[in-house]
């Protein structure tokens, strides 16, 4: 093994993802996002109920913003914690469409000139967590001043939704957090 396959070996990382799975694929996914260090970063629990600070709220706006801003994204139960998010993602590929300007509420697909339906690249879940954890760091560096400590820790933790009862497991899971919460 030459000296570039050892570094480029040492530099693999080892990934939590399930192999050979279309993260931009249709799916439902549970999403455990952490704080850096677990750090309280966005709020308090008082009696079993969240309480976001400016930073929760922060978190709270661009989960929300996701929807808006990857058509094919669909936010489910969610939650933020003083220290980590958990939400559902829902990514449908098939319905990535774009909203008419003149109609806010009526969404059209993008067509080309020969009728063809024109479909964005597709986004990973990956890509909409490093999107969403851009997003918050962006605004709370903003507003601290300074880009340390770093907000999120490295990854994300996923776990793909297979059927209705454990999306019911999940939903029930997310609401009932604050209430087994144990700083």
């Amino acid at each position: 093994m030459g000296k570039m396959d050892l570094f480029f070996e040492q530099r693999k990382r080892n990934t939590i993802r399930m192999h050979k799975h279309d993260y931009a694929g249709w799916g439902f996914y549970f999403i455990t996002i952490k704080t850096q260090g677990n750090r309280p970063l966005f709020g308090v629990i008082n009696s079993s109920r969240v309480l976001l600070n400016e930073y929760g709220q922060i978190a709270e706006e661009e989960w929300k913003n996701t929807s808006g801003i990857r058509p094919e994204v669909r936010i489910d139960e969610f939650i933020i914690m003083p220290d980590h998010l958990h939400g559902i993602v829902i990514i449908d590929p098939v319905n990535r469409l774009v909203r008419n300007l003149d109609k806010p509420d009526q969404i059209i697909p993008l067509v080309t000139p020969t009728g063809g339906i024109i479909k964005p690249q597709a986004d990973s879940l990956a890509s909409i967590m490093r999107g969403y954890k851009s997003a918050v760091s962006s605004r709370v560096y903003k507003i601290r001043h300074s880009t340390q400590p770093p907000i999120w820790q490295r990854n994300y933790y996923e776990r793909i939704i297979r059927n209705a009862v454990e999306l019911d497991n999940v939903r029930q899971y997310i609401r009932n957090n604050p209430a087994k919460w144990h700083p």
